[in-house]
């Protein structure tokens, strides 16, 4: 449900794109910011580094980006529909929340 161009609620020119072959990409304003890779999982299938306490029934997702934004990025997929996608930040707080552009 993840694959495809979110954009963001909060502003319009933030646009998060999920690609296959795991790859992700930040756009704003129609220009790319930052790229990278993305794996969704379970507390049984966390990467080795992944320093936040899990639930058992919850999907997490972490983001390795490049380039200008370049960081590793922590979030649990609070809700994802074939409408809507929302992140809660693990590292700082607070939720993304993005609507389907394609």
């Amino acid at each position: 449900n993840m694959l495809g161009k979110w954009q963001s609620v909060d502003d319009a020119k933030y646009v998060r794109e999920f690609k296959a072959k795991d790859v992700v990409v930040d756009w704003y304003d129609g220009k790319t910011v930052s790229t990278g890779l993305w794996v969704a999982f379970t507390k049984e299938k966390a990467p080795k580094i992944f320093p936040y306490t899990m639930d058992a029934s919850s999907v997490y997702l972490q983001l390795t980006m490049t380039g200008s934004q370049a960081d590793t990025l922590n979030f649990k997929i609070s809700k994802v529909t074939p409408e809507e996608l929302q992140l809660t930040y693990l590292d700082r707080g607070g939720v993304l929340k993005f609507k389907r552009v394609q």
